[in-house]
């Protein structure tokens, strides 16, 4: 196994445990796949509707009550998705403010010589990257990932 190259620029797992431990821990995390489970099983159910209506006789088709409840299963689906958008873009946020609160202290508190060896440009360059980073493209494949 090759020696690892911090200076290449590579993210590996212990980053991205690093990043999720910054947000609300095993609880946030919890409650991020269940309702990611629940908005793939919302948007099955539609599916799984129509075809038990569309199994039906043609006079049995006609109630008014196979319409409300595929209606409803929309909605529920609607619903739990926009509350998944949510969830992720709410742990992101955390994560990235716990995880930029944490650089900002470590980078405060740096010996001179740190300052003396890397331009301020250099520091501030750095900082805006991850922003940057953090809150545009985390949450979007957040969600694409899930």
């Amino acid at each position: 196994m090759a020696p690892e190259n911090k200076d290449t620029g590579e993210i590996g797992w212990k980053d991205y445990s690093a990043f999720v431990s910054y947000s609300y821990g095993c609880c946030g995390i919890f409650f991020l796949i269940l309702i990611s489970t629940l908005t793939a099983v919302g948007q099955l159910l539609p599916s799984l509707w129509m075809t038990e209506w569309l199994s039906k006789d043609l006079e049995e088709q006609q109630d008014s009550y196979y319409p409300i409840v595929f209606g409803i299963l929309i909605g529920v689906f609607i619903i739990l998705t926009m509350l998944r958008s949510l969830t992720i873009f709410a742990v992101v946020l955390k994560s990235a403010t716990n995880l930029h609160d944490a650089i900002t202290k470590r980078v405060l508190r740096a010996t001179i010589l740190f300052f003396d060896s890397n331009p301020i440009g250099r520091i501030v360059t750095r900082f805006s990257k991850d922003l940057i980073t953090f809150d545009l493209i985390m949450p979007i494949l957040a969600i694409i990932a899930i």
